[in-house]
């Protein structure tokens, strides 16, 4: 079976950071003054104890969206491995970060929007083929596939479309990382047909918004074979 990249996103506390490096997550990631109320939500202070708190082998993402200057300035100060832009960034945006942040060696990950009106709004076209083409070129290190978005973003039980993450993927020469609805009942038989290189996983491995479940997360590392 495919060992993909596996990231926990919506830590909010050490307790979530130690049960999460624990089981062997490779990334975990912090929603962090984000634009839209989500119980996920940290300050930049939070964010920053918890990152402190991290493993050395444990890469971190800053999961947010909003202007360039925002975020630029969030990242500078927080210093994590990967910036997440999770909200209705453009394309000029975020080549912006792409560019900005390389300089600090933070790689950016971006979300594509499953709406078609969305993609046009965010990345001046509706076709996908097209959308991932000019995300390659914005200098992004992966596109995000995720079912959530700053419309849905508090809901749970969201799940992607399979068909959907299969073209982007057939369309990209970068990552792409597949996110909504992953659990641990339901993951191996998504790997089989997906065969996504990352995953992302925040409400399958936990027992409450905010809050890691130790059980879900140790039957999703069994499954992927991380003990």
């Amino acid at each position: 079976m495919l060992q993909p990249v596996w990231k926990v996103c919506g830590n909010t506390s050490i307790q979530d950071v130690t049960i999460c490096s624990n089981f062997g997550v490779d990334v975990l990631g912090f929603v962090t003054e984000y634009p839209v109320k989500v119980p996920w939500n940290l300050s930049a202070n939070e964010a920053l104890k918890l990152i402190k708190h991290m493993p050395y082998n444990v890469k971190s993402c800053v999961v947010t969206g909003g202007s360039v200057e925002k975020v630029y300035s969030l990242a500078v100060n927080l210093k994590p491995d990967f910036i997440q832009l999770h909200y209705n960034e453009t394309l000029e945006e975020t080549s912006a970060l792409s560019h900005m942040l390389a300089d600090q060696g933070i790689k950016v990950i971006k979300t594509i929007p499953l709406v078609p009106e969305r993609r046009r709004s965010q990345l001046g076209t509706e076709e996908l083929c097209e959308c991932v083409k000019r995300l390659e070129l914005s200098g992004v290190y992966a596109i995000l596939v995720d079912a959530r978005s700053p419309e849905n973003a508090s809901r749970e039980g969201r799940t992607v479309d399979l068909k959907l993450f299969a073209e982007i993927k057939n369309y990209s020469s970068i990552p792409v990382i597949l996110a909504g609805g992953l659990t641990a009942d339901n993951l191996r038989g998504t790997l089989d047909i997906a065969q996504p290189k990352w995953i992302d996983v925040m409400t399958g491995v936990e027992c409450s918004p905010g809050k890691k479940d130790i059980g879900k997360v140790k039957t999703m590392a069994k499954v992927l074979g991380r003990i």
